[in-house]
């Protein structure tokens, strides 16, 4: 990925959920000196989520991490 691009990732909660969460998330480069920006994009149901990932530096491969949190609390 080059400045700019972006992806969307799928994430799968580890078991089905009685109701959709809230959901934040953050993005980790884990090798890699480019900056990213990620965002909750769509719905999120009982079972997962999808986040928008931005690179918005850098180019090449890199390893990154979303760190995400789901609660039911409103």
């Amino acid at each position: 990925q080059a400045t700019g691009d972006s992806n969307n990732v799928v994430i799968n909660f580890g078991a089905t959920l009685s109701s959709a969460p809230k959901v934040t998330c953050t993005v980790e480069g884990i090798s890699s000196s480019s900056n990213y920006s990620v965002m909750v994009v769509g719905p999120t149901t009982t079972t997962s989520f999808t986040a928008k990932i931005y690179r918005l530096s850098g180019s090449g491969a890199d390893t990154i991490k979303i760190i995400w949190h789901a609660s039911d609390l409103s």
